[in-house]
């Protein structure tokens, strides 16, 4: 059986390669013929490539080395261009084979001129039944980035081929198989050029457990029976996990690996989200970062908190070679007191200008009565800090709070109503940033005590009864004062009356009054006569009276009755007691030939009596009997008042 190395360049313009031939002699002996051949690759020109005096060839064979040298002055032709290969070295060895035999070319250019290059070699692996790990030791990759191994052997027919990578304590042992690739024959006779690589999930299981070493193995079967097991145990380079606890932005934050071998070396990138904010090169199992050298750096990605979360993504490399690489979280949090935004002022005034004209001036209010706006202008707003933006402003004044979006470029208000609370009040207004970082301004605002004037009227009639009807009112009112100067003042008092059963009113009539001060109170005087009227007192009377001071106007209500005397005696003998002397009003009323029984009995009352005796005898009037009825042995006597 015949087997071919692969081509190699042995200049610029020959190929060199290395054919094997095997022949078997017995049960467990194999006689192997390598020659070392050459061809031509460009015709340079027509010229002949010779080589001479000075150039070795060598073929080794299972570790004994053949040499072909050249005599002096002794060239022997490179054959043309594009024509076939020829031999220049021939070496013949018989070998068991039950284990690989390795076949090597190389060759020397002393006195070669500018045919072949200085040196070169090719070689073949040649086996039983495959070819050792350990001449591929050099194609093995066994690390967190990349775990892989290039397998080559020798297909034979009816053979098994079974490649594995295990998991191994550092002392060798056996743990457990972490991927087996099976059955992997190949076309008998040809050589198979495999790569093995564990998965990225795997590589995470097996990196997770902090091994430090991993074996790949191969073996030949068949009909059963194992012909061939070897193994090559490699360094299993794991990448180093960075670890850093959450700071505040301006201190120095300290980085720690936990590398395996001191040969690691690490670049961090810190990150917040897809933009880099510092790269810490040659780190070995730790190192420092001063955060005050990039805090702008960091403000600029963190505009919408006060803290960001930062990630490390740790490189680890062993002489420049990427082992892989592992991430890490960090909450990075911001110095609130210095990114707060600057905001120093806002404005304020009463809103309402009624109580503007009474105070004379707009930073007083008046209770329940001004309207307070807050306010701040264009040239008032905040200014941000550390690539943040305004957001809001939040305006309290008492228990009442109004949020409003920041404007750069015209003024935010806020309106508030109507004042509850008299005495000084606190306003204040804070601004926020995209941050939700804030800065909080504050002004005490003077809010004078009011109330709506009082008037409290008195309607009598002379004696309770006449037509002479006697109006008095006393009241009080609230004086605005600023310092010590009262801004509010009675306007009017006026009135206006009917009589109860009719609907027109009488015009206004305005009154005189006199104003004082008492206990810090504004006090109503009218005429101490009182105001005279002459009403019907047959009819009972409707008042309204309007008191006005500077800003409102109050209305209240008031009635006279009918004019009722304690006791009236007409010209016709007629008599009242506690009522009209018409009898059309409660009390007891006397007609002339009645009495007082008539206002006990009126017509078709009824009167019971045992005596058959009329009741008119004794008590006036005329009744009626209407029947009797018995008690026992008693007769009740029954009559009706017919007048």
């Amino acid at each position: 059986m015949t087997w071919y190395s692969g081509e190699v360049q042995a200049s610029t313009y020959i190929k060199a390669r290395l054919v094997v031939d095997e022949e078997r002699i017995g049960n467990n002996l194999s006689r192997i013929t390598a020659r070392l051949q050459y061809r031509r690759t460009n015709s340079y020109g027509g010229a002949t490539f010779q080589y001479g005096s000075g150039c070795n060839l060598y073929i080794n064979i299972d570790g004994q080395t053949f040499t072909t040298g050249q005599t002096a002055n002794s060239y022997t032709s490179i054959p043309a261009y594009n024509t076939g290969w020829i031999t220049f070295a021939t070496a013949v060895k018989d070998v068991t084979h039950t284990a690989a035999k390795n076949i090597t070319c190389s060759w020397s250019t002393a006195n070669m001129g500018a045919y072949l290059s200085s040196s070169g070699s090719v070689s073949c692996s040649l086996a039983a039944f495959v070819t050792p790990i350990s001449v591929l030791g050099l194609n093995v990759v066994a690390n967190s980035n990349d775990s892989h191994a290039r397998i080559y052997w020798m297909n034979r027919s009816g053979i098994q081929v079974y490649v594995a990578c295990e998991e191994i304590d550092d002392s060798g042992n056996y743990i457990s198989t972490i991927h087996q690739w099976t059955n992997q024959a190949g076309t008998a006779g040809q050589v198979s050029d495999k790569t093995y690589s564990l998965t990225a999930a795997e590589r995470q299981k097996y990196d997770n457990l902090d091994r430090n070493r991993i074996r790949w193995t191969i073996k030949t079967v068949s009909g059963g029976s194992v012909y061939y097991y070897n193994t090559n145990d490699y360094n299993y380079d794991r990448a180093s996990t960075p670890s850093m606890a959450n700071f505040i932005v301006g201190n120095v934050a300290t980085l720690r690996t936990n590398r395996q071998r001191s040969s690691m070396t690490h670049t961090a990138v810190i990150s917040a989200g897809s933009v880099a904010i510092k790269t810490l090169t040659n780190v070995g199992s730790s190192t420092t970062w001063d955060t005050a050298l990039d805090d702008s750096a960091i403000y600029a990605q963190a505009t919408q908190d006060s803290s960001i979360e930062l990630t490390i993504t740790l490189s680890t490399y062993i002489n420049n070679i990427l082992i892989g690489q592992r991430i890490a979280k960090v909450i990075a949090s911001l110095r609130t007191a210095e990114l707060a935004p600057v905001f120093t002022d806002f404005s304020y005034l009463d809103n309402n200008p009624a109580t503007v004209a009474v105070t004379g001036n707009n930073q007083y209010l008046v209770k329940g009565q001004s309207s307070l706006r807050a306010s701040v202008s264009a040239a008032q707003k905040m200014v941000t800090k550390e690539s943040a933006t305004g957001k809001s402003y939040t305006f309290t004044f008492g228990s009442v709070s109004i949020s409003r979006n920041y404007s750069s470029n015209s003024d935010v208000v806020a309106d508030f109503g109507h004042p509850t609370t008299a005495g000084t009040q606190r306003l204040s207004v804070k601004a926020f940033d995209s941050r939700s970082i804030s800065t909080q301004v504050t002004k005490d605002i003077t809010v004078i005590d009011y109330a709506v004037p009082n008037l409290v009227a008195e309607i009598k009639r002379a004696n309770d009864f006449e037509e002479r009807t006697t109006v008095k009112f006393t009241g009080d009112f609230s004086l605005i004062k600023i310092g010590n100067t009262a801004k509010n003042s009675i306007v009017s008092i006026k009135s206006r009356h009917k009589k109860v059963n009719e609907n027109s009113w009488s015009s206004w009539e305005t009154y005189s009054f006199n104003t004082s001060e008492k206990n810090g109170k504004g006090v109503i005087a009218g005429p101490s006569a009182g105001i005279l009227y002459d009403l019907d007192n047959e009819s009972a009377w409707n008042f309204e009276f309007q008191v006005s001071d500077k800003l409102n106007t109050v209305t209240i209500t008031g009635t006279v009755s009918v004019g009722i005397p304690l006791v009236s005696l007409t010209e016709s003998g007629q008599v009242g007691i506690n009522c009209n002397p018409s009898g059309s009003d409660k009390g007891v009323f006397l007609r002339d030939g009645d009495h007082l029984f008539k206002q006990i009995y009126p017509v078709n009352a009824i009167f019971e009596s045992t005596s058959n005796t009329n009741p008119g005898t004794a008590f006036g009037g005329s009744w009626s009997q209407i029947g009797t009825r018995s008690v026992g042995s008693t007769t009740i006597y029954t009559f009706r008042r017919t007048y």
